[in-house]
Formats: structure tokens, sequence, C-alpha cells
């Protein structure tokens, strides 16, 4: 039972460190279109929401992965599994042109 316990254990703070991956470190494209989609979904443009917590729902000021063009599989790849060539092959360099304020 303890084994059991502690696998679930080490399988939590796996999700939790993947989790954990730094908005500041993402490349500007991909920071830059997650800003433009926590304004589509009304929130205001606030780069700390995602620094704070990369993963922040449109309640906690982020935006909703389901309710994107990319959606929930998309952004799970790119934020959860930190694989950029996900965002790339969706928007190769030089396609996606982010909104600038």
């Amino acid at each position: 039972m303890n084994v059991q316990k502690n696998s679930k254990k080490n399988s939590y703070l796996n999700t939790i460190t993947k989790i954990m991956i730094d908005f500041k470190k993402l490349p500007i494209q991909i920071q830059k279109r997650m800003l433009d989609v926590q304004v589509e979904q009304g929130n205001p443009y606030n780069s700390n929401i995602f620094v704070n917590d990369i993963t922040s729902d449109r309640l906690a000021g982020g935006f909703n992965w389901l309710e994107t063009v990319e959606g929930i599989s998309f952004w799970g790849d790119v934020i959860i599994n930190d694989n950029h060539a996900t965002f790339f092959e969706k928007y190769p360099f030089g396609i996606y042109v982010p909104n600038i304020d």
C-alpha cells in the first residue's frame, strides 16, 4: 500500500513539475498567442497571470484551452508537455503575427 501511495505522489509531483514551465522562457510567439487569447476571452492583457500560473483559466484571468480555435490538445501539448514544435507546426515562424499593444 505504501508503494502505491508513493507512486501516486511521484506521479502528482511529476505533473506539478511539468506545469511549472516558466511563461517568460516560452518563445515570444507562444507568449503573445496566449495573451491574445486571454483578451479574446474577455480578460485584460496581463502576462503576470501566466507568470504566476501558466495554466490559468478564464476565471483566473487566463483563458480556457477548450474554447480556443487551437483546442485543449494543442495547448496541453504546448504548455504541459513543453512541446513548442506543436505551436510552430500550426503557426510557422512569420505566419502568426501577434497583436502588439
